[in-house]
């Protein structure tokens, strides 16, 4: 989303920033909804590095904004193309990475869910209850 304030001119700064800070804004949100709905726990999570990987985005994309806006309009033009195929570049990267990883890591999360599993079924074939199986489940 925040590629589409690039579509805005350079020359209007507080159209680009406004743009910019109605998304961080959002991201506020999310992360305020994610943290009312997700286990309280102190370490960064994955998706606590992804949202703070939104706000230095978002971060980025302002301060370009704010160095376009001083540049004649061919050089801003030349700044915002940059800009984008390296924004867009990283973008893609991250995105791909975390997919990657997200392959391999629900395999290993699979076998862990398989293996409890089984211990709650051999658990309850032998009528022994279990509570530390079962509630790791």
């Amino acid at each position: 989303m925040a590629a589409h304030s690039f579509w805005v001119d350079p020359s209007d700064l507080s159209g680009r920033l406004g743009l910019n800070f109605t998304l961080v804004l959002t991201s506020v949100a999310f992360k305020f909804s994610l943290a009312n709905n997700l286990p309280k726990i102190t370490y960064l999570t994955e998706l606590d590095l992804l949202v703070l990987g939104n706000f230095a985005a978002l971060a980025l994309c302002g301060i370009e904004h704010v160095i376009a806006s001083s540049l004649s309009e061919t050089d801003a033009e030349t700044a915002d193309n940059l800009f984008l195929y390296v924004f867009g570049s990283c973008w893609a990267l991250v995105h791909l990475a975390l997919l990657y990883l997200y392959v391999f890591k629900t395999d290993s999360l699979r076998d862990d869910w398989d293996e409890r599993v089984l211990q709650i079924v051999a658990a309850s074939k032998l009528n022994i209850k279990n509570t530390n199986v079962i509630q790791s489940v």
